[in-house]
């Protein structure tokens, strides 16, 4: 069972624990007790989200081919829960997570070529420096004509709070 607690609500129960004043907002709140408050409470949220794969936050991410083999990954995404990536197309699950030395062995020898089993691996696309944004790739590459086959997996997101404005 999920429990939505308003952040406000957190916020003002530390605050009568720890005797200062309660504030009445806490988002955009310019009082130094206030913003403490604030900054504490995100601290907090982000350690606890980051020490499991909380139910609650972890996503199905599908996706189609575009022709390419190098995909975005969602905006919220946090990491990657291994041993879930599957080519629903063909109904078998991909190799993956590569690392930098099995990549480039796939990658450069003939042996890398003669497979029909896709591998994934997580990085910054050839070419791009150190800070550029890291993409989904698929190897053997998809085909630019592809456009239909059909994959998921399933990620931790770093949504752990919720607007009360967006909440259904």
């Amino acid at each position: 069972m999920v429990v939505a607690v308003s952040l406000l609500t957190i916020c003002q129960n530390v605050a009568d624990n720890i005797g200062v004043a309660r504030p009445l907002t806490v988002i955009g709140n310019n009082q130094p007790d206030a913003r403490r408050l604030f900054q504490a409470a995100r601290q907090a949220g982000t350690i606890l989200a980051a020490r499991a794969n909380w139910a609650a936050l972890v996503v199905e991410h599908l996706f189609i081919a575009d022709g390419t083999s190098t995909y975005t990954l969602p905006p919220d995404f946090r990491s990657m829960i291994n041993d879930t990536l599957w080519d629903r197309s063909r109904f078998w699950k991909m190799r993956g997570v590569m690392t930098p030395q099995q990549w480039q062995l796939y990658k450069s020898r003939i042996i890398g070529r003669a497979t029909i089993e896709r591998r994934w691996r997580l990085r910054i696309p050839s070419g791009s420096g150190a800070g550029a944004t890291v993409n989904f790739q698929i190897d053997p590459d998809v085909g630019a004509t592809d456009t239909t086959s059909i994959f998921v997996y399933e990620y931790v997101s770093n949504n752990w709070v919720q607007s009360a404005t967006t909440q259904s």
